[in-house]
């Protein structure tokens, strides 16, 4: 028997949201709180071992060819894989809107790791299993709006939160891409994720340097009451901060 409970908190100015996802599974009713974050500064801020990792040497060159899977490995050592499945072939760009380069709402200079034209899912395999990890994303076409979506395993296969949002791809060259993120509160509990496109996934998409949480972010608090006191405390200190 498996119950879940998803609630979001959500500030219209800065546009900036955090999602909490409870599961409780099994006959022993073993618990995990996992919190999706639409902002890299309130995920990066949160509790837990910081990690980061790009898509291939800051400033190196472009390759069009990567094919349907590619490793790197993150600033602490943790290997990364991502892959898709079949034959598709997975790209490594820069976000600069100069000519044979991604141009749209990353940073300058990001390093994009793009899906291809295809409407298939980007899975993220990690290393060991990790408590966290974030990202920006946008779709391959200029559009008002597309929905990025988010999931994460454990290594049993089994889900433990999804988390969506909505987002503008435009080619403002401006960091303005929309942030998914999921930190599981409970421990080093995630081994892959898988990053899709619900709206027009015949375009496919791209997503930039990772963040990543490699420790259990806080123990296991007594009760949901305690995290959302620890989440709304960060989501107070992000608005008045910006």
């Amino acid at each position: 028997m498996s119950l879940a409970h998803r609630l979001r908190i959500h500030e219209e100015a800065s546009g900036c949201s955090v999602y909490l996802y409870s599961l409780f599974v099994g006959a022993g009713c073993e618990s995990r709180l996992l919190v999706g974050f639409t902002s890299r500064a309130l995920f990066v801020a949160a509790p837990g071992g910081n990690d980061s990792a790009v898509w291939g040497p800051a400033g190196g060159p472009d390759n069009f060819s990567l094919g349907n899977s590619y490793a790197i490995t993150s600033s602490g050592g943790l290997g990364i894989s991502a892959s898709m499945p079949g034959t598709d072939n997975m790209a490594l760009e820069t976000q600069s809107c100069s000519p044979f380069s991604w141009c749209g709402n990353f940073a300058p200079g990001d390093r994009v790791l793009f899906t291809g034209d295809n409407p298939d899912t980007l899975r993220l395999t990690f290393g060991s299993s990790i408590s966290g990890v974030g990202f920006q994303m946008q779709q391959n076409v200029l559009s008002p709006l597309f929905l990025g979506t988010l999931s994460a395993f454990e290594s049993a296969n089994n889900l433990l939160g999804f988390f969506a949002e909505n987002g503008m791809s435009n080619a403002n060259n401006d960091n303005s891409a929309i942030s998914l993120g999921v930190l599981d509160t409970t421990g080093a509990n995630i081994a892959y994720v898988t990053i899709g496109d619900s709206d027009n996934q015949d375009r496919g998409f791209g997503i930039n340097q990772l963040s990543l949480k490699t420790t259990a972010a806080v123990p296991q608090p007594a009760s949901v009451v305690l995290l959302l006191t620890g989440i709304a405390a960060l989501w107070v200190r992000q608005r008045w901060a910006s």
